[in-house]
């Protein structure tokens, strides 16, 4: 269970892209509040970040190919047998009589691949309409979570390294000046 740093998203091979897009799911869902030592963070801040996360995750899904359940993009949506949340006009969740889907529900692939394809009628909004600017993620360099920070891409990208997977080429390549896994010499 862990929230991969938002900058490895878009490098993510397949199955972790698929793995965050479940364990967001499952975070919303039955999960929201549940301690775990590596994302009891995330409960320290309000759910509208889980989503604004959940949307970078199913962004980049949809960009390579995959169709994500458009009830997920409602921000209050937390699967079917949990209440969808209502904002109490302090960023605080209060459970509802809402909608109801599977916490584990989500994605299936649009073809074998079509890696990058585009998605005719793809629903960015959710099912509610239009899905309010602030609950977006930002293309900018400010994290969702403040714990994202470099320390944490480290132990991120150690941790996908001890699975045999390498992104920091891929990551100083899309963020040269980063300086990640390098140091200069004079």
């Amino acid at each position: 269970m862990r929230l991969w740093h938002q900058s490895l998203i878009p490098l993510l091979p397949r199955s972790q892209l698929l793995g965050q897009h479940r364990e967001c799911a499952a975070l919303r869902g039955g999960g929201w509040g549940k301690p775990h030592r590596t994302v009891n963070y995330v409960f320290l801040h309000p759910w509208q970040s889980l989503y604004r996360y959940h949307r970078l995750v199913m962004d980049e899904m949809e960009r390579r190919g995959y169709r994500v359940d458009p009830l997920w993009k409602a921000a209050e949506y937390r699967g079917k047998r949990r209440p969808a949340w209502e904002p109490d006009g302090e960023g605080s969740v209060r459970e509802g009589s809402g909608k109801q889907g599977s916490d584990r529900e989500g994605s299936e692939r649009e073809g074998s691949d079509r890696e990058g394809s585009d998605r005719e009628g793809s629903d960015r909004e959710g099912s509610d309409g239009e899905v309010p600017d602030m609950l977006l993620p930002s293309q900018g360099a400010v994290p969702i979570y403040p714990e994202h920070d470099e320390a944490y891409l480290r132990e991120c990208l150690g941790n996908l390294l001890a699975k045999s997977i390498d992104l920091t080429p891929l990551l100083l390549d899309r963020f040269p000046p980063c300086g990640i896994g390098t140091e200069e010499h004079s």
